[in-house]
């Protein structure tokens, strides 16, 4: 289990947060405990994530649920408690089994196609082995008939999620 640093002494507008909470809520159902803290923190940070995140759908190409299965990917990968949790939910709602979501930790699992498997690879590899992506990788994603808007797309939130990962645990109280 996880527990969050107190932030108590946060002066925050009250009224922007519960906007940012009550946007999140309709939406998903609830506001996970980490972005909670984002909110808490900074509800304007909270606003841009939802309307990112609502972004991320427009495109057709991306299966409905695509960027649920690169979040739960990257939170089972990385061990992401608060993370794993909240995506899980989403996917169980949105009815996939648990047998399913627990093998999400395998790109080859996705419930997709095979060009939205090669772009998560891909994307994956640009974020965590940057030095080894590079133009084979990028030709091979326009081969199959990815946009480098898209491909950006893809990368930036992989990148995104990193970030924020680090951010959070620097707000996770010490269990040592």
């Amino acid at each position: 289990m996880f527990e969050f640093i107190d932030i108590t002494n946060n002066k925050i507008n009250i009224d922007k947060r519960n906007t940012a909470f009550s946007q999140f809520r309709r939406i998903f159902g609830k506001v996970p405990p980490h972005l909670e803290l984002v909110g808490n923190i900074n509800p304007e940070l909270l606003s841009d994530f939802l309307k990112y995140n609502m972004g991320l759908l427009k495109n057709k190409k991306f299966h409905r649920d695509y960027f649920i299965f690169i979040r739960l990917h990257t939170a089972l990968k990385q061990n992401y408690e608060y993370c794993i949790d909240f995506n899980s939910s989403l996917l169980m709602e949105a009815g996939y089994d648990k047998y399913l979501i627990e093998k999400l930790d395998d790109i080859d699992n996705f419930p997709v196609d095979d060009s939205l498997k090669l772009l998560a690879k891909k994307s994956y590899k640009a974020i965590f082995d940057s030095v080894e992506f590079g133009e084979t990788d990028l030709q091979e994603l326009y081969d199959s008939g990815w946009e480098i808007a898209e491909i950006y797309q893809v990368i930036d939130h992989i990148g995104l999620l990193e970030k924020n990962r680090r951010i959070i645990k620097a707000f996770l109280k010490s269990t040592g």
